[in-house]
């Protein structure tokens, strides 16, 4: 059983351009649900807690429902499983209101664990749907291959202070908000005059992100994105974060996004001439 461990609600200001919570906050609400969580069950401290989710592996994040203003959330956290070199949490957010689940994300720690508590049955709603449950495919690969395959650079900055926890590494949730912030520079490729009216927005409905290194305060960063492959109303991205001074891999990440009628609040099919656009964007493997 998920213990309820988060209370808190959808803010005006967490909003995004579709009018509905940012992808970034659903993280940094899930990092709050993850952190007490821990905590609750026996797992880490309040002194260690920040050391131990600097051991994410992955998250496979599935955006179930919207979530607008002033909507109240519960977040539940539960143990999966507890592996010899491995830890696999559920962390979901509800709305308090109607129980609606409106994200899961699936969460596995590396490290040495010595959790005997309950455990919990993955739920359908939280299993992999049309991303890769897998490790990154481009793992290997430097910023400039990546390009060289037809990605591009959406994404470019210095990690702040005021961004960092208290021992200086970048807040878990603020890789999702780097990557949410960058997205407008991919959508730019390929987007139409639809998109600029207000009628036709996007949303993504899962996302896989994989931990490679860590930011600090202070690290430079670089994404490059593109599209991995097209539907008739999904797009799959990847994105690759790295750190800009050392050129090693921090995330990599496949997302499965699709376009949307913002009056209508429904997945449309992706517009022809956006389509046309993105094909010919289509990463080269």
């Amino acid at each position: 059983m998920l213990l309820p461990v988060f209370f808190g609600s959808v803010n005006r200001w967490e909003c995004d351009e579709n009018d509905h919570l940012n992808v970034r906050f659903f993280a940094q609400k899930i990092q709050q649900t993850l952190q007490f969580g821990l905590i609750e069950v026996g797992i880490a401290t309040p002194e260690n807690v920040l050391a131990v989710c600097r051991q994410i592996r992955h998250k496979h994040m599935r955006f179930i429902a919207e979530a607008r203003m002033a909507v109240p959330i519960t977040g539940y956290f539960g143990v999966i499983e507890s592996q010899p070199d491995a830890l696999i949490t559920l962390c979901e957010l509800r709305n308090s209101a109607t129980d609606v689940v409106l994200a899961s994300f699936l969460i596995e720690l590396g490290g040495e664990y010595s959790y005997t508590g309950p455990t919990n049955t993955l739920p359908e709603h939280a299993g992999t749907r049309g991303v890769t449950a897998e490790a990154f495919i481009y793992k290997d690969c430097t910023s400039d291959e990546m390009m060289s395959r037809g990605c591009s650079i959406i994404g470019q900055g210095v990690v702040q202070a005021d961004e960092c926890d208290s021992e200086g590494h970048l807040q878990n949730y603020l890789y999702m908000g780097r990557h949410s912030d960058s997205m407008p520079n991919l959508f730019t490729r390929f987007e139409t005059k639809s998109r600029g009216d207000g009628v036709v927005g996007g949303a993504v409905l899962e996302y896989r992100m994989n931990f490679f290194s860590q930011l600090k305060s202070g690290s430079r960063f670089k994404i490059v994105s593109g599209v991995k492959a097209l539907g008739e109303k999904t797009q799959v991205f990847i994105h690759a974060m790295f750190n800009a001074d050392t050129g090693e891999l921090v995330t990599g990440s496949e997302a499965l996004a699709i376009s949307m009628d913002l009056e209508a609040r429904k997945a449309i099919k992706i517009p022809d001439e956006r389509r046309a656009r993105m094909s010919e964007l289509l990463i080269r493997t």
